[in-house]
């Protein structure tokens, strides 16, 4: 269901010949202040050890590195350039690239940082999954980070996006594709356990469709967050997608009803 991760660098060699390197989850820096464990490898931590290496240092052994959270796709880019040249790749493994990121017009955000859902893919006729792919710098994250795991509201932000990317790119017929708007009528969220800044599966599943004229259709959908392979929380989401420009006239209209112009009392 959820793409298999590989690792890259080459086959490592020297001193991690006869030992088997040990596993470390790179997140970003704000996450590490949080969780300071010893096998947390911030980016800026992961940054420090490529210049050591390039500048001749031989560590002690190797390191294999899975993907966490937190860290900036501009960085996560950089640094694996970087391990996959030189020497590096003798004393670095890192899990090969996995999904990209979900696009700005399908979550409708603005910045990649706030991005916070991978591109999502089809299981099945009802079915959609994603990983999490949280920037810390992100909106919901930049100014309240406590605690060692993800907070709630990433997470419905993260359903959210889910719902935006995949009405978008599988729901909306290609002929109306940007010229839609959708509304939530609904969030009902349970959170089942607490989840690390590690690896998340997320998984949409439309429970119920019902069209309308033209594009316009409302959905339930039910959202789940996965962590070694035991479920973490799920949302219940209902919404709606219509006619932008209908919907537009809707709110104008409450504006105008709300706030009366030339002096007009409000009914």
């Amino acid at each position: 269901m959820f793409p298999t991760r590989t690792l890259s660098g080459q086959t490592l060699t020297g001193a991690a010949d006869d030992i088997s390197p040990p596993t470390f989850y790179l997140v970003g820096d704000r996450i590490k202040s949080q969780l300071p464990h010893p096998r947390l490898m911030s980016i800026t931590e992961l940054e420090e050890l490529i210049d050591a290496l390039l500048e001749g240092q031989t560590p002690a052994r190797a390191r294999r590195l899975l993907m966490g959270q937190g860290a900036s796709a501009e960085r996560l880019a950089r640094v694996r350039r970087r391990i996959k040249s030189g020497e590096v790749g003798k004393w670095i493994q890192m899990v090969e690239d996995g999904p990209a990121k979900a696009s700005a017009d399908l979550t409708h955000k603005r910045y990649v940082r706030n991005i916070i859902i991978s591109d999502p893919q089809q299981h099945s006729d009802t079915c959609y999954v994603a990983l999490l792919s949280i920037d810390d710098r992100c909106a919901e994250m930049s100014d309240h980070l406590s605690g060692k795991h993800v907070q709630g509201m990433v997470l419905i932000e993260a359903s959210r996006q889910m719902v935006l990317a995949v009405g978008e790119k599988f729901l909306i017929s290609a002929a109306y594709r940007g010229r839609c708007a959708f509304v939530t009528h609904r969030i009902d969220t349970r959170f089942h356990d607490f989840v690390l800044p590690l690896e998340v599966q997320i998984r949409l599943q439309i429970d119920t469709l019902r069209h309308g004229g033209g594009s316009n259709f409302k959905a339930d959908a039910t959202i789940t967050f996965h962590q070694s392979g035991k479920l973490s929380a799920s949302v219940q989401f209902t919404f709606s997608v219509l006619d932008e420009h209908f919907l537009k006239s809707r709110e104008s209209a409450l504006v105008q009803l709300q706030i009366p112009v030339d002096g007009e009392a409000k009914q």
